[in-house]
């Protein structure tokens, strides 16, 4: 299992969470954004072949609104999850991240 953090006021995208991908084929990801007392919780399943990274977003609950999008990519020998909030209140991202080994 795998942990990440990051708070952030910015509106751009920014790298949430990122493993080795030649260590690892890909791996189910939880993600909480808190904002206040408020959270937008959502789940994906990521894989690659070593050339392309793909992810499905799927079981995604708030109690407001979806404070981010999320997106992936393949790069530098590295799969990351990069996240772009949608405002400059500070939100807080965290990642809880079960991996499978290539």
């Amino acid at each position: 299992f795998f942990n990440a953090t990051l708070t952030t006021t910015a509106t751009s995208s920014q790298i949430l969470f990122s493993f080795d991908e030649t260590a690892y084929c890909g791996g189910e990801v939880v993600i909480t954004a808190t904002r206040g007392i408020n959270r937008h919780i959502t789940k994906m399943m990521i894989a690659h072949n070593g050339t392309t990274l793909s992810a499905t977003e799927f079981a995604t609950v708030t109690t407001s609104a979806e404070f981010a999008d999320y997106d992936v990519l393949l790069t530098s020998g590295e799969a990351r999850i990069y996240c772009t909030p949608d405002a400059t209140t500070s939100t807080e991202f965290k990642v809880f991240a079960t991996l499978i080994k290539a």
